[in-house]
């Protein structure tokens, strides 16, 4: 399967604006325009993606819980570890005034670190 990463602009509000701009990367995908990039997931790879933790520790832990991708490397919560063969995008807006919305970034920052080419982390989502 191919997966498009497409970090949408900050006017993209509304659906119509989203769908006009989707339709504007399929244009480019189709010409001599720079293209949008692209990532071909290997044969059997998970991909999993996670979008508006908004700061929620409690929500952002149980979401992990729940993953087929992700895991605790240690009982106290403290950094995340990626399963072999997985890819994670996270879609934006770890932090919004929450409690947790460094704990949550920094846990996100350094996993893409440790997989920089299994983890995008996007920066919002409208």
């Amino acid at each position: 399967s191919i997966l498009s990463l497409l970090v949408w602009p900050a006017c993209c509000n509304s659906l119509t604006t989203c769908v006009l701009f989707a339709l504007m990367a399929l244009k480019c995908q189709r010409s001599d325009e720079p293209r949008v990039p692209t990532l071909e997931l290997p044969e059997g790879a998970t991909l999993e993606f996670i979008t508006d933790v908004e700061g929620n520790w409690q929500y952002f832990c149980a979401l992990v819980d729940r993953s087929p991708v992700l895991s605790w490397s240690a009982d106290d919560h403290s950094s995340l570890c990626l399963a072999d063969g997985a890819y994670l995008v996270f879609g934006g807006d770890a932090p919004d005034k929450g409690p947790a919305d460094l704990r949550i970034t920094r846990a996100l920052v350094l996993l893409q670190r440790q997989h920089p080419s299994r983890v995008f982390l996007l920066v919002g989502n409208r």
